[in-house]
């Protein structure tokens, strides 16, 4: 592929992203001959998007709700991938043959809770409301870092069943159990077993949908809120109006806008933040430029042999809230 690489964020919905604005200023940013877009794909359309894909494109994100038939077209997988049997980045080599794929849903998630809500992730007593890709990313992650119980919420319970046994199969010692969202019994009861729930569906991407679950349900303690949506959603605010710790969704990116400081990557950000806020006056905005920039200039800085020219891994847009990286596989 000459010339111009071409990346996209592909979804259905896709209009809300913002990874375009970021990637775009990133690109000009770092001097890379590079074009970033945003691509609405319908599920029947998605294996004609790969064969155009192929041909036209250097890499792709995936959201809602693509992530599983994503994991399930690509042609290799990182072993992070294989295992959560989500992917939401994909690489293309060169001659559009092999599309390599991954998922960085979990370590943005571990990192974003960890230092926003303070909640480690070893022996810990999670929940999660939905049962798509990212759910699948997360749940997988989460069993690896050694969480004492996974209890999963899904319009279907047959999906929640199904993850639960592959779970099981590979860590028996977790505890485990799930339950139809409808069944307000057991929400109850699993949020207040829990020290942490997690959304994970697409309700909250606009207002006038309905909140997954009723907060009403939430115990008034012991329990903190993850929302997988970049935007402080409806059932964020009613949670966070219990007193309940929620994430914050701009704030997940100061420990790494922390990490772009000490590592002195200032490439004219003084410059750049004043054409951002020209037009977006939204910190959540001008915080995940910087994060978008200190991604792109990490392999420029620090040369990786492997990875020459392409873009370092690390945190995704769903995880941080804001941010959607085109992430190589090592080989």
């Amino acid at each position: 592929m000459n010339g111009k690489k071409i990346y996209a964020v592909i979804g259905d919905p896709i209009a809300h992203s913002l990874s375009p604005v970021m990637h775009n200023a990133a690109f000009r940013a770092t001097g890379k001959n590079a074009e970033y877009t945003a691509i609405q794909v319908k599920a029947e359309y998605f294996n004609d998007f790969l064969t155009e894909a192929r041909s036209h494109l250097a890499g792709f994100n995936v959201t809602v709700p693509h992530k599983q038939i994503a994991w399930k077209n690509v042609d290799r997988r990182s072993p992070g991938a294989a295992l959560s049997g989500s992917v939401n980045t994909v690489r293309i080599d060169e001659e559009g043959r092999i599309l390599y794929g991954d998922t960085t849903d979990g370590y943005g998630f571990e990192r974003a809770v960890l230092e926003n809500l303070q909640f480690p992730l070893k022996n810990a007593d999670i929940c999660f409301i939905g049962c798509g890709g990212v759910s699948h990313a997360l749940v997988w992650h989460t069993a690896l870092a050694g969480v004492r119980s996974i209890r999963i919420f899904n319009r279907t319970i047959e999906k929640a069943q199904l993850l639960l046994a592959a779970v099981r199969a590979e860590f028996p010692s977790i505890i485990s159990d799930c339950a139809e969202l409808q069944d307000k019994e057991k929400t109850a009861e699993f949020l207040a077993q829990s020290g942490l729930a997690v959304q994970c569906t697409s309700l909250g991407l606009k207002d006038e949908q309905p909140m997954p679950i009723d907060p009403d349900l939430f115990p008034r303690s012991n329990i903190r809120y993850f929302d997988t949506i970049y935007r402080r959603t409806p059932l964020l605010k009613a949670v966070e109006a219990k007193g309940i710790p929620v994430h914050p969704n701009w704030y997940a990116l100061l420990f790494p806008l922390l990490v772009v400081m000490m590592a002195g990557l200032a490439l004219g950000f003084g410059v750049l933040f004043s054409s951002l806020t020209t037009k977006y006056r939204d910190l959540q905005i001008l915080f995940s430029f910087i994060v978008q920039l200190w991604m792109y200039a990490t392999p420029i800085v620090y040369p990786l042999s492997q990875t020459e020219g392409k873009i370092i891994a690390g945190i995704n847009l769903h995880t941080l809230m804001c941010i959607n990286p085109v992430t190589p596989i090592i080989e």
